[in-house]
């Protein structure tokens, strides 16, 4: 099978750039091309309820059963969860006050996320923390009724928005004037908490959504936050506005420092494989049944986990036309070290889905040996089992 160059995509195509930062989205193009990838984006909305649901409720469940005692102090430490936003894991007992660090005491944050083909609202996410924990979450889809709420100053529809904002940050602040009144009106009792939109691209949502590294999902939102500054791309790929105090920090840090920052706050740099809920996978498989093969597995199998030293020791060119090779795969300086496989770790295909905590962190050395004995815990908040 021929594979796909990045020449072959039109110049014009607006998804074009954001692969040179997009792992997964690059491999699922050079497989089956820009007409496929369009495709995927719009059906992805599909399970996206569904996805936040089983989410936020295990975040919700899990919280209360940690606040009564339920869950111990020494399970807490090795039981994760998603946490804002939900692809990023946190080890459960780290989370409140890691949100209440990043985010503040009492806030709202609103994911927007946006159709790179037409630029129309895909879906509108919001999840309130109190104190740090999370205790409420609304989301509208593409043909909810929100989506016809209009800007007061500009007349524009929330769904239009991201197509007549001339860019993110544009489109950022027309949309937290919307979506701020929404929240005072659905919620009053928070009316006076911190707000904060994050707008992100489809592109960013799959390329996060499919990777199984946390610090391969924090180094993706490092470059997703910096697509415009660092490598000089056309637009951001994912934003906050207005960008948290701490985060205005974070992302000016190195990739490396700021991956290893967060995950310090969310893992205590512990690797953890994210989970995909038993309902997501089989959409997967049913649906994007051709990416399962080439973006998902390949992870366990022949590629392989990259230990957290391998994901900070990685370079990226800084320079759009640096990262592409003549060969048409990508540029990027990757230390050789250890990776973890179905093999290595004794896990089943149809369990690698569940999500693991690996005595693995960001001082293991490259050349470590990767044995079962590694595992800690495996599924994600309540639905923990414990290895040790």
């Amino acid at each position: 099978m021929s594979l796909y160059n990045y020449g072959d995509v039109p110049d014009d195509n607006f998804t074009k750039e954001f692969m040179l930062i997009s792992k997964h989205i690059f491999k699922v193009f050079r497989h089956f091309g820009v007409e496929y990838m369009e495709n995927v984006f719009s059906k992805f909305r599909q399970v996206q309820y569904d996805v936040t649901k089983a989410r936020w409720d295990n975040m919700i469940f899990t919280g209360r059963k940690i606040l009564s005692g339920e869950i111990s102090q020494e399970e807490a430490e090795k039981t994760f969860l998603y946490t804002i936003p939900h692809v990023v894991t946190c080890r459960s007992d780290l989370q409140v006050g890691t949100n209440k660090l990043l985010y503040g005491d009492s806030t709202d944050v609103s994911f927007a996320i946006i159709n790179d083909y037409t630029h129309e609202l895909l879906f509108v996410f919001n999840g309130h923390l109190e104190g740090g924990v999370p205790v409420d979450w609304w989301l509208a889809g593409v043909h909810d009724d929100l989506m016809e709420r209009r800007h007061l100053k500009y007349g524009v529809k929330l769904r239009d928005i991201p197509k007549k904002a001339k860019n993110m940050i544009k489109c950022a602040q027309w949309l937290e004037s919307v979506l701020r009144d929404i929240r005072n009106e659905r919620t009053p009792q928070f009316s006076n908490s911190l707000y904060t939109i994050s707008t992100c691209f489809s592109s960013a949502m799959f390329n996060i959504f499919a990777e199984q590294s946390c610090y391969e999902t924090m180094a993706s939102i490092y470059d997703g936050m910096n697509a415009k500054r660092l490598y000089k791309i056309k637009d951001y790929h994912f934003l906050y506005y207005p960008v948290p105090p701490l985060f205005s920090t974070l992302f000016l840090l190195t990739r490396d420092n700021f991956t290893k920052s967060i995950e310090g706050l969310t893992t205590s740099h512990k690797l953890i494989t994210n989970t995909i809920e038993d309902g997501a996978m089989e959409w997967v498989k049913t649906e994007l049944a051709e990416v399962y093969p080439i973006s998902y597995l390949p992870q366990w199998t022949t590629d392989g986990i990259p230990i957290p030293a391998i994901t900070l020791g990685t370079k990226i060119p800084t320079k759009k036309k640096d990262m592409i090779g003549p060969d048409g795969w990508w540029v990027r300086d990757i230390p050789d070290g250890a990776r973890l496989t179905l093999e290595n770790m004794n896990i089943t295909e149809e369990e690698s889905s569940k999500g693991y905590l690996f005595d693995i962190d960001h001082q293991t050395p490259l050349d470590v040996e990767l044995t079962p004995d590694l595992k800690i815990s495996m599924g994600m908040g309540s639905e923990t089992k414990f290895f040790k």
